[in-house]
């Protein structure tokens, strides 16, 4: 009987491996490069004007592909997509007062845009007198596309693209920033597995101001004895009026042997969670006093039940078919 006894351990750890490994499964990615490659700065331009004044700014375009193409710049209105902040481009564009300063180039028109070499555009932007305020979002687009010679020497299908900068560009009579962010969502379990879970969530913030502003604030995590866990910064990220923005957390990484902040999903996982706990999340915009949302969870040893559960089911079982074969053995002695 002992020798069968042995087994029992054998199977809790079997049932353990199982349950931990199925939550681990590792993904994979692959990317591919192109010969086209044209490279703007900036990414994004904001402007702040009064009405009646004038401005100008400059875009650096470059071509780091390995062809020759001719570029077509085009001007289109843009939204955000309500998640990431990521632009959603219009077919038109209905911003009047912006205007190209290079004589050798023009918009709507292709121009020859050698490989390796780069091009300054510089624009003009003229708010007439009277003009409310408002904001207006657009984005200059580079369209490529190849040479004829190039399609009929090269074994490539097709050697085209199109990169894009962005303009935001506020007419205001004063410089005060008007934009106010809301919560507009908060999605977060309301029971944990103390081994397999961990806390996390799925924030939206919405811009109910008149401007795009700025998220500000951060993310705390509080245990069942209201100790601070876990508190890290939002990361900074502009959201338009009237559109939401998913909120991430700010992590530090190296570039260029500077520290820069990447936006990263908010995740706190320590090695077991036990009782309630609290996400705090304080947020505002550079204008606006700071506001807190707090959400209570529970962790729960679910997984550890569940093993002890089977392993306990499994232990009677064998105890049960034991007995039966004592119990036929005997039998059979007695015969």
């Amino acid at each position: 009987m002992r020798k069968e006894i042995t087994i029992l351990p054998a199977l809790f750890l079997i049932l353990a491996v199982i349950f931990f490994t199925a939550y681990r499964l590792p993904l994979t990615a692959s990317a591919q490069t192109s010969d086209f490659e044209l490279a703007i700065t900036p990414p994004l331009t904001h402007i702040i004007i009064k009405p009646g004044n004038t401005t100008s700014t400059r875009i650096k375009v470059e071509n780091n592909g390995n062809y020759d193409v001719n570029v077509t710049p085009v001007f289109v209105d843009f939204k955000s997509d309500d998640r990431t902040g990521n632009p959603v481009l219009m077919d038109t564009m209905s911003f009047d007062y912006i205007f190209l300063e290079d004589t050798e180039v023009s918009l709507d028109k292709p121009f020859l845009f050698s490989k390796g070499s780069s091009k300054e555009l510089a624009f003009s932007i003229n708010i007439p007198e009277g003009a409310p305020d408002k904001e207006q979002y657009f984005s200059l687009l580079f369209k490529a596309e190849p040479l004829q010679d190039t399609l009929l020497q090269s074994s490539q299908t097709s050697v085209q693209g199109t990169v894009a900068t962005n303009f935001i560009v506020t007419t205001t009579k004063s410089a005060q920033d008007k934009g106010n962010i809301e919560l507009y969502s908060f999605e977060a379990p309301l029971f944990l597995d103390s081994l397999l879970s961990f806390v996390t969530s799925t924030i939206l913030v919405k811009n109910t101001g008149q401007n795009m502003t700025v998220t500000l604030g951060k993310i705390e995590v509080f245990n069942m004895f209201k100790k601070l866990v876990y508190e890290q910064e939002i990361m900074p990220e502009n959201v338009l009026p009237s559109s939401t923005r998913e909120i991430k957390v700010a992590k530090v990484a190296i570039f260029n042997e500077q520290e820069v902040k990447e936006p990263t999903s908010f995740k706190f996982k320590p090695p077991f969670l036990l009782g309630p706990y609290s996400i705090r999340l304080t947020y505002s915009s550079p204008n606006q006093p700071e506001k807190t949302y707090e959400h209570k969870l529970y962790a729960l040893p679910v997984s550890v039940l569940i093993i002890f559960i089977i392993g306990y089911c499994l232990y009677l079982l064998y105890i049960k078919t034991r007995f039966f074969m004592l119990d036929r053995s005997n039998q059979k002695v007695k015969t």
